[in-house]
């Protein structure tokens, strides 16, 4: 599974379940090479995430891996996509 496509899947969830403007976060990615999200917001995308990607995400991973980072809650995903292989 390819980074960009995990970054493109999580932005397009962002915006369409929690408001949050995918354009902001890439223009974030752009300026400061991440972008900060309330990470409610990846609790809140965790489950449609899950069942996307065929994979297992808790509260717990999301709180141990990224805090509020983009970058680190898609990496996060990449590594349990790469798990489930």
């Amino acid at each position: 599974m390819s980074d960009g496509l995990i970054a493109e899947k999580v932005k397009d969830l962002l915006e369409s379940l929690c408001g949050d403007d995918s354009s902001r976060i890439q223009q974030d990615i752009e300026k400061l090479g991440d972008a900060e999200v309330d990470s409610i917001y990846f609790v809140e995308i965790a489950p449609v995430v899950a069942q996307h990607f065929g994979i297992m995400i808790t509260v717990n991973h999301i709180d141990q891996h990224a805090k509020r980072s983009f970058n680190d809650f898609c990496r996060l995903i990449g590594n349990l996509v790469s798990e489930r292989r």
